[in-house]
């Protein structure tokens, strides 16, 4: 498979740690090292910066049809819940022990019907573990530990490999056929 860039947003702020498409804002959300959150629209590939967000440092997002989900960007990750409109406004946090215990910290949150997934480290003891949670309630409904080292990268066995350059720190899919890919140097988007 070969990807064809079709859009490119050159990026020369700080370092993107993660990206989630609103369908309620039809934009990217990026949260990134010190700059906050930003806003990236598809049609124009503007940058908006969201300055209601200045108050915490984020690591990962993810958005359900109304509300914005964000980690905090520290051991005992809390996760925090914005209502996306008529404006958005905090409408909800939670905090460790409830999201993981206090020498853990959540590297990414995904939303889908209803649920989270998290992936959690703990550290020192290096334990990767993946759990899917209730949205409503943050109830754990299933947790597995993976048994590998925390090297960067280590995902299991390779099924195929794939030349990208600059090099990729993320990627999420949009619609049905848009992939977003964040680089050192910007975004790409993909075509599928």
């Amino acid at each position: 498979m070969i990807l064809k860039i079709i859009k490119k947003l050159p990026w020369h702020l700080e370092r993107i740690k993660d990206i989630c498409w609103s369908s309620t804002f039809h934009r990217f959300i990026l949260t990134t090292e010190n700059y906050g959150i930003c806003f990236v629209y598809e049609n124009t590939i503007s940058l908006d910066n969201a300055n209601c967000f200045k108050q915490e440092k984020f690591h990962s997002c993810t958005c359900s049809n109304t509300s914005l989900f964000l980690t905090v960007d520290d051991y005992g990750s809390s996760i925090m819940e914005y209502h996306l409109l008529p404006s958005i406004e905090l409408i909800k946090q939670w905090k460790s022990p409830y999201t993981c215990t206090k020498d853990e910290y959540i590297d990414s949150i995904r939303y889908n019907n209803e649920k989270f997934s998290l992936i959690i480290q703990k550290f020192p003891e290096k334990i990767l573990k993946i759990e899917l949670r209730s949205i409503k309630t943050l109830d754990r409904l299933w947790s597995i530990q993976l048994d590998m080292d925390l090297k960067p990268y280590q995902y299991g066995k390779i099924k195929e490999t794939y030349h990208y350059n600059p090099r990729p720190y993320n990627a999420t899919l949009f619609r049905d056929n848009i992939l977003a890919i964040l680089t050192e140097s910007g975004i790409n988007f993909h075509k599928l």
